[in-house]
């Protein structure tokens, strides 16, 4: 069994506010599987991202115990976070239908900097359009906050 890992500063500042990430998952049929997300911490030693209801990745994760998450972040950070993870919460009510999801928690268990020598990168992005873009960004917003501050009662 490997040993639990701690998130970088560089990191750890960076989902701190939540940011895009890629969740890499393995199907059934072996083949990788990979989704964008959002990736949230509150704490060095777990980051929470959604996973959409019904998805193949959710049952993915539920079948394997475990994922990777991709962070392209500002200021050259590029990490990969290997981990456990599970289920927390079974919807985020921050989220209008139909983008129904839930909270994953990721206990991670390797963080390695794939930043290159030489090399910046760009930020993983993207925004909302049409026309409940305003709506959808702000239940982004409040999603993210739910995301990390939510506790198990």
């Amino acid at each position: 069994m490997s040993k639990d890992a701690t998130l970088p500063n560089r990191l750890a500042q960076i989902l701190q506010r939540g940011t895009p990430a890629i969740l890499a998952t393995y199907g059934s049929d072996g083949w990788p599987n990979a989704v964008m997300t959002w990736a949230i911490s509150g704490d060095p030693r777990h980051v929470r991202f959604g996973v959409d209801l019904g998805s193949a990745t959710l049952a993915n994760i539920q079948r394997e115990g475990k994922a990777s998450l991709q962070i392209i972040g500002q200021d050259n950070v590029l990490f990969l976070i290997k981990g456990t993870a599970h289920v927390i919460k079974e919807h985020i009510d921050a989220l209008p239908a139909p983008h129904l999801m839930c909270i994953m928690e990721m206990t991670p268990h390797s963080v390695k900097d794939q930043s290159w020598v030489g090399v910046e990168v760009a930020p993983l992005a993207y925004r909302w359009v049409g026309h409940e873009a305003e709506k959808m960004a702000e239940a982004e917003r409040t999603a993210l906050v739910e995301m990390r501050d939510w506790e198990s009662r």
